[in-house]
């Protein structure tokens, strides 16, 4: 089944259309699927419920495949998720009884997908409809596909003014960032001083690009409880991660973050709180270390250099040699 899905999923993710539809009525790709699998599922009385979407790729090419199930995680529904899954895409999982919802979160998440559970009723469509609509604008994916719904959800709240202004402080030239729908498309732009036509995120430098991402997740009105960035210094140039820094903190006060860098330039600017620094050393006899800095027993040291110096002169580890 899972090879016969394949070869179905692979013309209907790329299609810039949306389909909807319930397989125990027939409808939409309900012949395809029988004969893919080879048995009639119109005699189930188990219903899946199904939204198999392809999101704007203005923003890196990222399949965007959204599932939405009812059934236990198992059988056809469990081929049809891993495909997804394994495609890049995001599983949301809808029921209205929550132990059994997080089984199939985490029995699809350990399995190497994307998944994300919301307690509601499968059966009602417009409660499904509006859990569709809702996973897509809460946070920025990690592949960032979702840039311009995520930024325009943040422009009805007012918070999108935020991101404008770090982007004003990054660039002089830059004005805002501005969403508008294009055939009910949602693309992200950026207005320069004295050029007429917002620049559209296809024609943004990767540093441009990576700053926009880094501003929309740090300064979410309502973040997730936990923030993961690897190496937000990647693209940047060395004088912006002062303001990354200045994000961080920020966000921090809002949300747990955990942050890998090896940006000498971002530990710097944290001089002031050394606390916040964790230093991971590899020791190959004794497996990996973790530490934390300590305030009192770098004040001294302080007040001659930075953080970020302390670092390069292996005065706290973290150096390979």
């Amino acid at each position: 089944a899972a090879e016969a899905f394949s070869d179905l999923l692979a013309p209907i993710t790329g299609s810039a259309t949306q389909s909807k539809g319930m397989l125990i009525e027939g409808q939409g790709l309900h012949h395809e699927l029988s004969r893919a699998v080879g048995r009639n599922h119109a005699a189930s009385t188990k219903p899946l419920e199904f939204t198999i979407a392809n999101s704007d790729r203005s923003v890196g090419a990222h399949l965007s495949g959204q599932i939405l199930r009812r059934t236990d995680y198992s059988g056809i529904g469990r081929a049809t998720c891993d495909i997804i899954a394994r495609e890049g895409g995001i599983v949301v999982a809808v029921d209205n009884h929550q132990e059994r919802l997080d089984a199939a979160v985490d029995a699809m998440n350990k399995s190497g997908g994307r998944a994300h559970g919301r307690l509601c009723d499968a059966l009602d469509q417009s409660q499904v409809d509006d859990v569709v609509a809702g996973v897509a604008k809460e946070f920025l994916d990690d592949s960032g596909y979702n840039l311009a719904v995520v930024l325009q959800e943040m422009s009805y709240d007012g918070s999108i003014e935020h991101v404008n202004r770090y982007l004003r402080r990054l660039a002089d030239q830059f004005e805002d960032v501005r969403v508008a729908l294009d055939s009910g498309v949602a693309r992200v732009a950026i207005k320069e001083k004295g050029i007429e036509l917002p620049i559209p995120a296809a024609r943004l430098s990767d540093g441009t690009l990576k700053f926009l991402c880094l501003t929309t997740v740090l300064l979410h009105s309502n973040p997730p409880p936990l923030i993961c960035i690897e190496e937000p210094e990647l693209g940047l140039h060395p004088d912006a991660m002062q303001l990354v820094a200045e994000l961080l903190r920020d966000a921090a006060k809002r949300s747990q973050l955990i942050v890998t860098t090896h940006s000498e330039a971002l530990i710097d600017a944290l001089s002031g709180q050394p606390e916040a620094v964790v230093v991971c050393e590899r020791d190959f006899d004794n497996a990996t270390s973790f530490r934390r800095l300590a305030q009192a027993d770098l004040s001294r040291w302080l007040e001659r250099y930075r953080l970020g110096e302390l670092w390069r002169k292996g005065e706290i580890g973290g150096n390979r040699w």
